[in-house]
């Protein structure tokens, strides 16, 4: 095999499809765009870039409008709208976009075609670097996950920047809905702008030879997803061409480290857990009062459990905003690795939103948290899409419990009433979920063709349950993770407070009020630690709803997660009650 020339860095671009012709003006562009960013990064040898065109791979199949319409539908109404923004030409970068993403996943001969052409191209030109852009980057990362792809990326840099990888129809249809490391590489940079609405989503491995490079960026028209914005990106110049310009100035201190380095950890520690409570939401009417008792109330026994304080981090009331949950999460399973435990506690209110689909408006209804600053928008929600990306890619040795005290559905009683923790959506918001009935005369709930005509409708996507990354049948789904070598996407442990058409209440005790359910499970945990007895995660809820119906709440907890995990023993808060006795001995 020929060696990767030792006098200048060498680099294959991979752009997306569409546009791309070979020798186009665009080839300039971008060659022009990497040698100011590498004289930026200090780079003393030249650089050479060489490209990979697939335009002519993915011609070949043609798509209709009505084909482009329904990828659309695939990958979300949510983002639907972004290849369009001032743009002329819409329909083309529809096609280039949504329907060959869509096209290129469901068609192995495609696929196959176009990992034919780069590991080709890998082969002439023998890259130090391989930068795949948009779709280019799903053909780079199939070639290099392939069977027999290993050898094309092995020891080679990869840079994946404007990507679909992580996004769900893709993760999940394509990836069985894991995005798998890539351990042959010298390292793989995954650059992301959030302003890029283009099916883009985040990638979230814990892996060493992994980095996820922020890269926001924001102007008119479709060029938050324009390639040379990515390139020429200040924090790609810092993250990524300088490392390289570094790394060859000095190879064997980088190799050293490759080897050496571990992920970073908290002051040691292997637990953490993020605790959220919500009382004082802004609408007075949406007030509840056990919310930030309840963070209290968990924080004291996962304390007893072993948690030292430094281990927990709360977020209260109006700090509980969408942006700051999701990045606390972020801080929760960052670096999650076999033996970690982790724990996130949500108590608040729950809401039912409808997520758009083709044609109809809505399609389903999504479980959402309500953040503080909660306004029915995507951006506003926490909905199990924001969610499972933050937590599919853990690693299948962590122990990570959510728990959720909130409705799902349903609305506020009366003042002086049990508080219920569901709000009822504005009337825009419920006109998306409901029909008119000519022939009953009457509002009645969309509803499925198979499902009954008067059947209230049900959320499809119970928040942690990750549904967009299975969404094929259960055969198809297994066979292709069996393809995939892996054992599809991570699955917490999931304790709900009631089903999903259910209520939530608040209860009194005596002066404090708490959630019926949080109480519940705290004073359950503490007798069985007390009792110094082995509890199953199974057990815990049928004691839990055995309590809750003598209190007169019609709310049946619920329970979700890997199998083994649901019927083995609870592991806190018994420990720390081992720990002191085995001091003492």
């Amino acid at each position: 095999m020929t060696r990767m020339p030792e006098n200048e860095f060498v680099l294959l671009a991979v752009p997306g499809t569409g546009l791309h012709p070979p020798g186009g003006a665009w080839e300039a562009e971008w060659r022009s765009t990497l040698e100011r960013a590498f004289a930026s990064a200090g780079a003393a040898a030249p650089v050479r870039v060489e490209f990979a065109s697939l335009d002519d791979v993915f011609a070949a199949h043609d798509l209709t409008f009505w084909d482009t319409l329904v990828a659309l539908g695939k990958l979300g109404a949510s983002a639907a709208g972004a290849p369009l923004r001032g743009a002329r030409g819409a329909a083309a970068n529809l096609r280039w976009t949504a329907g060959m993403v869509v096209q290129w996943v469901a068609d192995e001969s495609l696929r196959a075609a176009a990992r034919a052409r780069l590991e080709q191209r890998i082969a002439q030109v023998q890259p130090h670097a391989v930068l795949a852009h948009s779709l280019g980057s799903l053909v780079a990362y199939d070639a290099f996950t392939a069977p027999d792809g290993a050898a094309a990326l092995r020891d080679r840099i990869f840079v994946s920047l404007g990507a679909q990888i992580g996004h769900p129809f893709v993760a999940g249809t394509f990836a069985a809905g894991r995005i798998q490391p890539l351990p042959q590489a010298r390292h793989w940079y995954h650059l992301y702008n959030e302003e890029d609405a283009v099916f883009t989503a985040e990638i979230h491995l814990a892996a060493d030879n992994f980095d996820q490079v922020l890269t926001p960026f924001d102007v008119a028209g479709i060029a938050d997803h324009a390639a040379l914005s990515y390139l020429g990106h200040p924090a790609a110049c810092d993250a990524v061409w300088s490392r390289m310009v570094l790394e060859r100035s000095r190879p064997k201190l980088f190799r050293r480290a490759r080897t050496e380095r571990t992920p970073a950890r908290d002051s040691g520690s292997r637990r953490r857990a993020l605790l959220v409570g919500i009382n004082d939401y802004p609408d007075e009417s949406m007030r509840l009062a056990g919310c930030v008792n309840d963070v209290f109330l968990m924080s004291a026994l996962l304390q007893e459990g072993g948690f030292e304080p430094d281990d927990i981090r709360v977020l209260l009331d109006e700090r509980a905003t969408a942006r700051e949950i999701g990045a606390r999460l972020r801080w929760l399973l960052d670096g999650a690795q076999d033996g970690d435990e982790r724990v996130f506690y949500y108590s608040g209110h729950g809401a039912q939103v409808p997520a758009g689909g083709l044609g109809e408006g809505a399609d389903r209804l999504d479980e959402t948290l309500v953040p503080w600053d909660f306004d029915w928008t995507p951006e506003r929600a926490f909905t199990d899409d924001s969610f499972h990306q933050l937590y599919s890619q853990v690693d299948y040795g962590c122990r990570f419990l959510a728990v959720f005290d909130c409705c799902h559905s349903g609305g506020l009683t009366r003042a002086g009433a049990p508080r219920i923790r569901g709000i009822n959506p504005p009337d825009d918001i419920r006109h998306a979920t409901i029909r008119w009935s000519h022939k009953d005369q009457m509002w009645l709930p969309r509803t499925n063709a198979a499902a009954a005509p008067a059947a209230p409708p049900q959320a499809s996507r119970r928040l942690g349950q990750a549904r967009a990354l299975r969404p094929l049948s259960r055969p198809d789904y297994y066979a292709l993770r069996a393809r995939r070598r892996h054992e599809g996407p991570f699955m917490p442990l999931l304790l709900y407070a009631c089903r999903e058409n259910e209520f939530a209440f608040e209860y009194c005790h005596g002066s404090v009020t708490h959630g019926a359910f949080t109480y519940s499970l705290v004073k359950n945990l503490r007798q069985q630690a007390t009792a110094r007895r082995a509890l199953t995660y199974l057990d815990l809820r049928e004691q839990v709803a055995r309590e809750l119906r003598a209190l007169g709440h019609e709310q049946q907890p619920e329970i979700a997660g890997p199998e083994l995990r649901l019927n083995g023993a609870i592991p806190f808060p018994a420990r720390r009650g081992r720990k002191r006795r085995a001091a003492r001995g």
